[in-house]
């Protein structure tokens, strides 16, 4: 197992590393130039500036036994087409069952962003400690499960 993530815009990074090197899972981290991110545990793949290349990039790289980190619910999509373990950033499993909701409401925001009728639309919430401590326990949570580790908490 390895855990790849879309580093664009991805936050808690280095709180994914811990539970990678916890659990002693190899980490990517795709990005495109247009960032810097070294480190000395996870491998950061730089991709081309530009539409969905960092995607495309995780996409063609992704396996089978891989856990992927997203909040990009088209890239979600594919990987789930490919069989391939999907989280979001805030902590839910993207899955067959429950994508199709996710990316309906997606296309439903966007097509009203796009209206004549230019409706009050507020963006995504500001990312709460509650938000974080959710995605890292149920990060920790499938990882653990995944290498069947008994490590505590």
């Amino acid at each position: 197992m390895r855990l790849l993530v879309d580093g664009d815009g991805c936050p808690d990074i280095a709180l994914m590393k811990d539970l990678a090197k916890k659990y002693d899972i190899p980490m990517i981290v795709y990005i495109d130039y247009a960032h810097q991110l070294n480190d000395d545990y996870f491998q950061t793949v730089y991709c081309e500036v530009g539409n969905d290349s960092v995607d495309m990039k995780l996409f063609n790289d992704s396996q089978k036994d891989d856990l992927v980190i997203t909040q990009d619910y088209g890239l979600a999509s594919l990987l789930i087409s490919k069989n391939i373990q999907v989280m979001h950033i805030s902590g839910k499993t993207l899955e067959k069952d429950n994508i199709d909701f996710y990316i309906n409401s997606r296309y439903q925001s966007a097509k009203q962003r796009h209206s004549h009728k230019k409706p009050q639309l507020k963006g995504p919430k500001k990312r709460t400690a509650q938000t974080t401590n959710n995605f890292i326990a149920n990060l920790n949570r499938k990882l653990k499960n995944n290498t069947g580790d008994k490590h505590e908490n």
